[in-house]
């Protein structure tokens, strides 16, 4: 519902007509609205962050190619699409933006780790930091016409660009 009609339809009445449910049966599941929120934002956390951090930390692998593989994860299963929808979420709840920050800063800390770890130092590194995170948060967004396929046809250039 967040993608299809955006965070100004995540009112209660909205909510549950599009559940099918009653205004009473998501209370008795929910505490209310803002705890709903609170979840629904948790659920993306882990489904669209911290499963890369996860994945990638079991590899016994290169920095370089644990980098490439939370690449190619993000990519091939568009974990990025649902960011944009996430932070306009938490534009308008300053309780989201809290978390929504604080998942920022989980990736650019895993993502920074990984890039050190390759021998990146100072600017260079804070750099390509920067430029992955954002590249594969808001990819989505700014690049309409790339489908999923045309991303992973691109995918070696993208690796030389930022890693190589």
């Amino acid at each position: 519902m967040l993608e299809k009609r955006g965070p100004a339809q995540m009112n209660i009445d909205s909510l549950t007509s599009s559940m099918g449910v009653t205004t009473g049966s998501f209370y008795h599941h929910f505490k209310s609205h803002s705890k709903f929120l609170e979840e629904l934002t948790d659920k993306y956390i882990r489904d669209y962050t911290t499963v890369v951090e996860e994945h990638i930390s079991t590899l016994e692998l290169p920095a370089r190619d644990r980098l490439i593989e939370a690449m190619r994860l993000i990519i091939t299963s568009s974990l990025g699409g649902m960011d944009v929808h996430f932070r306009a979420l938490a534009m308008a709840h300053p309780h989201i933006a809290v978390k929504i920050q604080e998942m920022d800063d989980f990736r650019t800390n895993v993502i920074k780790g990984l890039f050190e770890a390759t021998g990146y130092r100072d600017d260079e590194l804070l750099t390509r930091v920067h430029v992955f995170v954002v590249t594969h948060s808001m990819e989505a967004l700014v690049s309409t016409t790339l489908t999923p396929e045309d991303r992973l046809r691109l995918f070696d250039e993208r690796v030389k660009l930022l890693i190589d």
